[in-house]
């Protein structure tokens, strides 16, 4: 694969006045704002509209994962099989040469995840995992990424064609002085909430590699972004028995209020300012007529591309992002799961949390600590472990803690190696221990103002 060096392009933002000023016209211009219209309505739909069908309300994309799962039965789980076993001899192949060491160990360790997949999919569950519940969330994580993922790729080719342009001319000031993000990211920002944190992280280095967005906005938006996710609210909601009314409102504001905070702080302000790659492509700034103007860059700076062909050139490029990610997930869960039924570690690592927890004077000090490390490893594990008779207070502070899905082991830790920009383990846990710290301390501020003992 040929490497490509990262060019600075500086941080100034084109007014798009400046742009040629001719009036669109012209039958060839008519059909572009025709296409522009109908492919980004595809993408709106396919994504973020809700349809109910067979009984469920899920989004388009989520119906025609679901369907394939249902349809393709054991090709499905024969493909997974093959994407797996392929993606382990892949990097054996890889590290030949290299000297034996950890990381090395950890490459023929991931030979394990075919045997452990072929256990989940057509043996007896009981081989390698000890909980049932471990074995019904690899199943759920690993059939997700083999269909959501490819579909996701094929349907993301339509927000090229003018949406990503438009968005980005209605949100960009916004998003600048709140985030320090391109306003073009709202897009990626709901793909990370409608669909799953995979889909997002490929659409995030898909904008990257493009060079339509930095390398600092790259990394807040797989650090800070990827933690909300719809499917996963639904659950905290059912599983806690907690009000929608009374939980939404505060998700919301603790999202945006932790997002302008941790965008502003390590790891993100010593990430580069720098995009992957050079091209035409600037950011803009509309103050009027944003619509037209948005159109008018799309079609100044479209490439002359098939849709056909980048919707290949994705599907590959999602096969790749499967082959490699999918023995990472297994591995992380198959381990994650004799650590987690290892009470005696969890007993040790839970105090990191204790000087905020007794700080805020916050009840159920043991469980909560309990919680806050195994949601390191998976959101959903670490509810069921804690899920009891708690008061409604720390129902809600769990489920806001647990739904934005600070959880990067079996998510963003195990997808870096296929990203084109740089997130360590120290970037992960440092970031993970101030996004829990700062939506506790927030959540608890709202509450305690709330109680009255703030005046």
């Amino acid at each position: 694969m040929l490497k490509v060096e990262k060019l600075n392009r500086g941080d100034s933002v084109e007014n798009t006045n400046k742009l040629d000023e001719r009036e669109l016209g012209g039958d060839f211009e008519s059909l572009e704002i025709i296409k522009v219209i109908i492919y980004s309505l595809i993408g709106v739909v396919v994504f973020f509209v809700p349809i109910r069908l067979d009984s469920q309300t899920k989004t388009l994309i989520y119906h025609m994962s679901y369907k394939l799962q249902h349809y393709g039965g054991n090709f499905i789980k024969i493909c997974t099989v093959v994407f797996v076993s392929l993606g382990g001899i892949k990097n054996i192949f890889i590290s030949r040469g290299e000297k034996f060491n950890l990381k090395k160990m950890f490459i023929y360790i991931k030979l394990l995840s075919v045997l452990i997949i072929i256990d989940v999919f057509f043996g007896s569950n009981k081989v390698f995992l000890i909980s049932d519940n471990t074995t019904l969330i690899l199943k759920d994580i690993i059939l997700n990424l083999t269909t959501l993922l490819p579909l996701a790729a094929i349907f993301m080719v339509f927000f090229d064609y003018g949406l990503l342009d438009i968005v980005e001319s209605y949100f960009h000031t916004i998003t600048k002085k709140a985030f320090k993000l391109s306003g073009k990211t709202i897009v990626n920002i709901m793909v990370y909430i409608f669909t799953d944190c995979f889909c997002g992280f490929y659409m995030t280095n898909r904008l990257y590699k493009s060079g339509k967005i930095r390398e600092n906005e790259a990394c807040m938006l797989v650090l800070n972004f990827s933690v909300l996710s719809i499917p996963m609210i639904k659950y905290i909601i059912d599983e806690f028995n907690i009000d929608t009314i009374d939980f939404l409102p505060i998700l919301l504001v603790i999202f945006i209020l932790s997002n302008m905070i941790l965008s502003r702080v390590y790891p993100i302000n010593k990430k580069k300012k720098s995009y992957y790659i050079k091209t035409s492509y600037k950011e803009t700034v509309h103050r009027s007529d944003k619509l037209k103007k948005a159109i008018k860059k799309y079609i100044n700076n479209r490439k002359k591309e098939s849709i056909i062909k980048k919707i290949f050139i994705n599907l590959e490029e999602a096969i790749y992002v499967i082959m490699n990610v999918s023995p990472n997930i297994i591995i992380v869960l198959f381990l994650g799961d004799i650590i987690i039924n290892n009470i005696g570690i969890i007993e040790n690592i839970k105090y990191v949390f204790y000087p905020i927890i007794n700080l805020l004077k916050l009840p159920y000090s043991n469980k909560l600590g309990e919680f806050m490390v195994v949601n390191f490893y998976n959101a959903i594990i670490a509810i069921d472990l804690i899920k009891g008779n708690e008061d409604y207070f720390i129902r809600i502070l769990i489920g806001l803690v647990a739904s934005l899905k600070l959880s990067p082991l079996s998510s963003l830790m195990v997808y870096c190696k296929s990203l084109d920009f740089s997130i360590s383990l120290k970037e992960n846990v440092i970031s993970y221990l101030l996004k829990t710290m700062t939506v506790i301390l927030i959540y608890s501020m709202i509450y305690y103002f709330y109680k009255g003992y703030i005046i």
